[in-house]
């Protein structure tokens, strides 16, 4: 996953985000659920940004909602990484003045909160 994710194949990194999703343990939350989870919004915004359907967009959206819930209960843990998608959403819909603004902001709270 992780090589294919950071050479920039998101659809190897996306089949391989499936295949390990469908170990039952898979289903039980985790720490590293959320890093999953984080990294399959930002394939889900590149691979729309890329042109290959708006069911990346959806999936992404779906991420997004989940990491502006999460904020809600620790912004310690979620905010530099919700800020993040947020970031990637409005690259892929191409608005790249808030894009730049979210991205800043991401890496602003991820210093304040220690990352």
């Amino acid at each position: 996953f992780f090589t294919s994710f950071w050479f920039g194949d998101y659809q190897s990194a996306n089949e391989s985000y499936k295949a390990a999703s469908t170990v039952p343990s898979a289903k039980m939350i985790k720490l590293w659920t959320i890093y999953r989870e984080c990294y399959e919004a930002i394939i889900a915004f590149h691979m729309y940004a890329e042109g290959e359907g708006e069911e990346w967009l959806e999936e992404g959206m779906q991420m997004l909602s989940k990491f502006q819930f999460w904020n809600t209960i620790s912004k310690d843990v979620f905010e530099s990484k919700y800020l993040l998608i947020q970031a990637e959403y409005y690259a892929a819909s191409c608005d790249i003045e808030k894009a730049r603004t979210a991205f800043e902001a991401s890496i602003n709270s991820a210093r304040d909160h220690g990352y």
